[in-house]
């Protein structure tokens, strides 16, 4: 915690002087360094290696039949957003760091890459059992052959993890910028010290605690549609 030294040369004509604040000190005498910039820009570049990751992914294609039939495209929309979400993260995510914005750049990929840490999950599928993946953006079987993950699999993965990374970097970033902001005191003493983004007040929690009923409600809702007439029946495969 920040140590408050006095200033003699303010007391002049005053009853008391006023506190100044010096740079606190690390374990080995130093001056702690309360930057994070150096977070923020290994959050950047993971999140660059993530986007070009789902850029490439379709591209090379992430399954094949076993028989070698052709497997069919995925949804053309599906495909689009998929691909450039991540990327526009990436670049918004540059920008506010270029621009000094460093809380916000940071505090997009942590949220982005705790979404992305559920999607990786789900993504393991694909190396496991690629016909009940459901990945209809990447790609949309045609028939009921069996399929093996291809290259793109992997990399589709890889940039699932370069997202989630790139989270905990820009959490980290998150919690630096917060600790740096001169506002660690507080007139309650269990918060003094703690970052500020630790005392927000119920507001947020509230607000977080909504989205999450929110996302569990849509959890049990239907994500597709489809006629295709492949039906797909363990008993006869």
């Amino acid at each position: 915690m920040p140590t408050p030294t006095f200033d003699d040369s303010s007391a002049h004509g005053s009853d008391r002087a006023e506190p100044q604040r010096i740079a606190p000190q690390d374990a080995r005498g130093g001056v702690e360094d309360h930057s994070p910039t150096s977070r923020i820009v290994v959050a950047v570049v993971l999140a660059v290696v993530a986007a070009l990751c789902a850029a490439a992914a379709p591209l090379i294609g992430v399954v094949q039949a076993v028989d070698g039939s052709p497997v069919g495209d995925g949804v053309s929309s599906a495909a689009v957003l998929a691909v450039a979400l991540p990327v526009v993260v990436a670049v918004a995510a540059a920008v506010s760091a270029a621009m000094r914005r460093v809380e916000f750049g940071a505090a997009l990929l942590a949220g982005f890459g705790a979404v992305t840490l559920g999607i990786a999950i789900l993504d393991l599928a694909v190396l496991s059992d690629p016909i009940d993946a459901n990945r209809l953006e990447l790609f949309r079987p045609l028939s009921a052959a069996m399929l093996d993950a291809t290259l793109g699999s992997h990399v589709l993965l890889a940039g699932h993890a370069a997202s989630v990374l790139a989270g905990a970097a820009g959490w980290s970033a998150v919690h630096r910028a917060a600790l740096g902001d001169g506002y660690g005191h507080s007139v309650y003493s269990e918060h003094v010290g703690r970052a500020t983004a630790g005392r927000v007040g119920p507001l947020l929690s509230i607000l977080l605690g909504a989205f999450g009923v929110v996302a569990a409600a849509a959890a049990f809702a239907s994500l597709y549609r489809s006629a295709d007439p492949v039906v797909i029946v363990s008993a006869v495969v």
